[in-house]
């Protein structure tokens, strides 16, 4: 228990320094989040909603030809749009989402990443002393990969502690537990597989039959679902949906299967795989060499994990041959087998210093009292920076992911749950984009306020947000440029859709905000279900940087 909570508080506090909100879904975890959006609000995977139409079927410059790294959606049997990643990790991470909105996907993360170094601490255990395997997972913990991949949302962390609960669940000779969870593994990433054949048949081996029966049936029950999924999503069993990757060639829309980026030469790829600067695995992940000497050390030394070493050899040397063909390479792939280099290392660690059994003690020692006490600490102090107290009454910057917002009459498809902005087809830098304000954004008198970012964009274009079913209240509207902004008034219009427009007079100057009250009879909302409207017309200077927020109370 002290193990877990002592990484659990570690991670908590990596997570503490990087917060700021919606940054951790970078990469693919802002598209993961989509899916985790299309499950909550609609029930269903369908990525039509979600995913910019325009980067795939318009001709937008730019976008002629986009390869898979462009695109996270594949094409349905039936036309739809689904996701091109695994829907099994938000699946697992949506009743979080639900409860605690998008931080509560940095949660799963954090603790799916303790369950897996667990679960790696309670395999090193089986064999070897308590204090050698926990000064082993914390050596694992520390290494660029884990330690600098808490702040994140991927499936790579999922997928891992799957497997190594699986593990641990074989070790303790519960074979329905590793069967089903080992599936699941497979369903989140089908090439797992090259970790449980030999991991999974090294601990399998000279167990009755009755496991082997156990396991595959349990095995079978995930895997029944996947085969079923791709029939009903992609109209069979074998097609997935890395089979039908939407992309764009010569500017037409096209479907590729991820078959076409196994294609990198071996001799020189694998050497990027292994050396890379940035996500190279020696680099990333250093200990994993000792390991593999380690797993030979345990195996002479300690007979009754030599299958397990060998699994452990074979499952690294595949991984590293099926990433050496592979375009996309990042170490975080390489996960599964990093977790497992605990008990080789720990083997390693255990002959170089011949460190002695820690004794077990019962009950709370004051280590572990001190160790949850900061816990709690930490959790709160990281609960206080992450959620604001509700709002009282209905806030447009509340309600940004729920807007429509289009450019010269033309809708924005693509809401970047990173940015928690709007982006458009032909906006230029990420100021253009529309949506709630993030970190120094909307700062007045050095103060960072909550507020809608509608940056003014050059030329004589004009931006539109609508917001539908607002309800019946006294409007408070508040604007102003911040303090960032070099360049004097804007074009803004704000009321509502078939209604009154408010009045919003006199020039505003840089640092300047102002404050417009509303009764239910001037603003036109004497009764809920109106649509409220802004719009923000162009101009030759563009240095301006405005922030609205409009509020109703009833």
């Amino acid at each position: 228990m002290l193990v877990g909570l002592t990484l659990l508080l570690g991670f908590i506090v990596i997570a503490y320094r990087a917060y700021e909100p919606y940054t951790f879904l970078h990469e693919d975890g802002t598209f993961y989040a989509n899916i985790n959006k299309a499950i909550a609000r609609d029930g269903s995977i369908e990525q039509t909603q979600y995913h910019p139409r325009s980067w795939l079927v318009e001709d937008l410059g730019w976008n002629r030809n986009l390869d898979q790294g462009w695109s996270n959606v594949s094409l349905g049997r039936d036309g739809r749009w689904m996701p091109k990643h695994s829907f099994v990790l938000p699946l697992f991470s949506t009743p979080l989402f639900v409860v605690f909105g998008y931080d509560g996907l940095l949660w799963f993360h954090m603790l799916a990443l303790v369950v897996g170094l667990m679960a790696a601490f309670e395999v090193a255990r089986t064999y070897l002393s308590d204090g050698v395997a926990a000064l082993a997972t914390m050596a694992v913990a520390a290494q660029p990969v884990v330690s600098g991949d808490v702040y994140s949302y991927n499936n790579d962390v999922f997928y891992s502690a799957l497997l190594l609960v699986g593990v641990v669940a074989q070790l303790r000779q519960r074979p329905w537990l590793a069967g089903l969870v080992y599936g699941l593994a497979v369903w989140a990433k089908a090439t797992n597989v090259l970790f449980i054949a030999p991991v999974g048949l090294a601990l399998l081996w000279g167990q009755p039959w009755s496991t082997w029966r156990r396991m595959a049936m349990a095995f079978a029950v995930p895997m029944s679902l996947f085969l079923a999924a791709n029939t009903w999503f992609y109209g069979a069993p074998w097609v997935t949906s890395y089979s039908r990757i939407l992309m764009r060639k010569d500017g037409q829309l096209a479907t590729e299967s991820i078959r076409e980026r196994f294609k990198e030469p071996f001799k020189t790829h694998v050497k990027t795989v292994l050396e890379d600067e940035r996500e190279g695995v020696i680099p990333r992940a250093p200990l994993l060499a000792l390991g593999l000497v380690g797993a030979g050390v345990l195996a002479v030394r300690r007979r009754r994990s030599l299958g397990l070493g060998a699994a452990f050899w074979v499952a690294t040397a595949t991984f590293v041959a099926l990433h050496g063909k592979y375009h996309y390479v990042y170490a975080r792939f390489f996960l599964p087998v990093v977790l497992l280099s605990v008990l080789p290392l720990g083997g390693l660690l255990d002959a170089l210093s011949r460190l002695r059994p820690f004794r077990e003690r019962e009950g709370w020692t004051t280590a572990g009292a001190w160790s949850l006490g900061g816990l709690v600490v930490v959790l709160a102090l990281l609960w206080a920076r992450t959620h604001r107290p509700p709002s009282a009454g209905w806030r447009a910057s509340d309600h940004v992911e729920d807007a429509v917002v289009s450019r010269d009459s033309k809708r924005c498809d693509y809401f970047n749950n990173q940015r928690q902005k709007w982006e458009c087809p032909g906006d230029g830098p990420h100021d253009f984009f529309w949506g709630a304000s993030l970190g120094k954004q909307c700062t007045f008198d050095g103060q960072p306020r909550s507020m809608l970012w509608l940056h003014p964009t050059p030329g004589t274009r004009e931006k539109r947000m609508r917001f539908e079913g607002l309800p019946a209240g006294t409007a408070t509207v508040t604007l102003g440029l911040d303090d960032t902004s070099r360049e004097r008034d804007v074009t803004l219009e704000l009321g509502l859709v078939d209604g009154p427009r408010w009045p919003i007079e006199g020039a505003l100057g840089p640092n300047e905000r102002k404050t417009v009250v509303l009764s239910p009879e001037e603003s036109g909302l004497t009764e809920p279900g109106k649509a409220l409207e802004i719009v923000v017309r162009g101009s030759p200077v563009h240095w301006r940087h405005l922030c609205v927020e409009v509020e109703v109370l009833p």
